[in-house]
């Protein structure tokens, strides 16, 4: 056994970072957004109701949308949105 503690390049490399698929993000979005207009649809109902209840609708409604942005953008998960393309050609030899 050696006592080499050295890594190889392999190991330096960054990996290769998540993408999504065109569909999955849009129907992620898709039904963020349909839950967020759905919660601003039930606190604008003409039922009457507690003003607290109406409020709490209106904030998931907002966080909901909220959430169909960041799912179209893609800024949900740490590392997986790229500026570049992992290029393919920086292999060692």
């Amino acid at each position: 056994m050696s006592a080499n503690n050295t890594t190889s390049t392999a190991e330096l490399q960054p990996k290769a970072e998540f993408q999504d698929c065109l569909q999955c993000r849009v129907v992620g979005t898709a039904t963020f957004a349909g839950l967020g207009i759905y919660s601003f649809m039930q606190a604008r109902r003409a039922s009457p109701g507690a003003l607290w209840e109406k409020r709490i609708a209106v904030a998931l409604g907002a966080v909901f949308c909220a959430g169909a942005v960041v799912r179209w953008n893609n800024l949900g998960i740490p590392g997986t949105r790229s500026a570049e393309t992992p290029s393919s050609s920086s292999t060692p030899s």
